[in-house]
């Protein structure tokens, strides 16, 4: 195959994706509100009116199905990895798809979770040992660290996903950008065109889901999402060290919220798992949406106003912080522990400056 013609298979697949997700979505939209699958708001909701949910399995059917395409595709060993990352997927897909219609215990959740990063991660063939910031470790020391990125990213996207709009933006930036330094630096198609199809997937479910949103991605598409992205920066770092760190900073607007807020509660000994309206997004849309109520608009105006300026934000982040950063890291002109760190430095900042984790006054 030359190089046009790749390019145009690539082309190809993303238009594609991005058209399976939108109809898969709607879809999905009409079966929700045949069956009143809905989100139905309460004291801690970000959202007015019961909203139907479990759009996100457009995006994990969409994007899967390309994944396996892309998988057929590549060599042995990358064919290996990212079918059994897809299979994880669909297995934590499942268990979220199941919670949207019924909610299922936090444990079992948790248990699909651990066997499925647990699987990927045991069946992968990690490096022996490796050197952060000077630090060596181990290849024993890398398996734990792994699996706790991975479950905590399965279980940030959930977190992250509670303004109309946020994690489909997230991931449709965080995708397409992702895939912009890999393909720079020459990673193996597949591993740069993973985190593109899954942007083209977002694209086409965020049509319904921007605010006001039409559907709700749900458990379904959010802890989907977080555990791909977790699998594909692993799969990144085996290739190249350097890539993880890429990763890392380029998903740091999610990572640094949640993680400072989840410290926040425990450091409380507040449930961590229990629903609460204090991550920096949730603070910043609540001050907005008074904001705008003041100037005289209704609630449902305000609060789509303010969802809307929150992901344009989180855009404007991304693209014009993050992305800069790591494109200096991936091409070695920053270290990539010194990039995190400046990445994240007033991130982390701007959290603690809203108070994250703290009991709402």
């Amino acid at each position: 195959m030359t190089a046009d013609l790749s390019v145009y298979a690539a082309g190809g697949l993303v238009a594609s994706v991005f058209a399976s997700a939108w109809l898969l979505t709607a879809i999905t939209l009409r079966l929700a509100l045949a069956r009143q699958v809905f989100d139905i708001p309460n004291h801690r909701s970000s959202h007015l009116v019961p909203t139907p949910k479990g759009g996100g399995v457009a995006i994990v059917v969409a994007a899967s199905a390309a994944i396996c395409w892309l998988a057929a595709s590549a060599g042995h060993t990358l064919f290996f990895a990212l079918t059994i990352m897809v299979t994880g997927g669909i297995s934590i897909a499942a268990i979220g798809l199941a919670d949207d219609l019924k909610p299922q215990s936090a444990r079992l959740r948790f248990s699909i979770q651990l066997l499925a990063a647990l699987v990927f991660l045991v069946c992968l063939k990690l490096p022996a040992g490796l050197s952060v910031a000077g630090l060596p470790l181990s290849g024993l020391m890398l398996l734990p660290l792994a699996l706790g990125w991975m479950l905590w990213m399965t279980n940030l996207y959930n977190f992250m996903d509670g303004i109309d709009g946020l994690a489909g933006i997230h991931s449709i930036a965080a995708g397409a950008g992702i895939a912009l330094v890999l393909a720079a630096n020459q990673a193996p198609p597949a591993l740069w065109l993973a985190p593109l199809v899954i942007a083209a997937a977002s694209g086409g479910f965020i049509l319904l889901n921007f605010p006001p949103a039409k559907i709700f991605m749900g458990d379904t598409g959010s802890a989907w999402l977080g555990y791909i992205f977790a699998a594909l920066a692993v799969l990144s770092g085996i290739h190249d060290p350097t890539l993880f760190w890429v990763w890392i900073i380029i998903l740091a607007v999610f990572v640094a919220d949640a993680s400072v807020t989840l410290l926040s509660r425990l450091l409380r000994g507040q449930r961590i798992y229990q629903a609460h309206r204090s991550h920096v997004y949730q603070r910043v849309t609540q001050r907005l949406i008074s904001d705008y109520q003041g100037k005289g608009l209704d609630a449902g105006a305000a609060r789509t106003r303010a969802h809307r300026l929150y992901c344009q934000l989180c855009l404007a982040v991304m693209a014009l912080w993050l992305m800069p950063i790591a494109w200096l890291a991936a091409a070695d002109a920053i270290p990539g522990f010194l990039a995190v760190l400046v990445a994240y430095g007033p991130l982390i900042a701007v959290v603690l400056w809203f108070k994250a984790g703290q009991q709402e006054s």
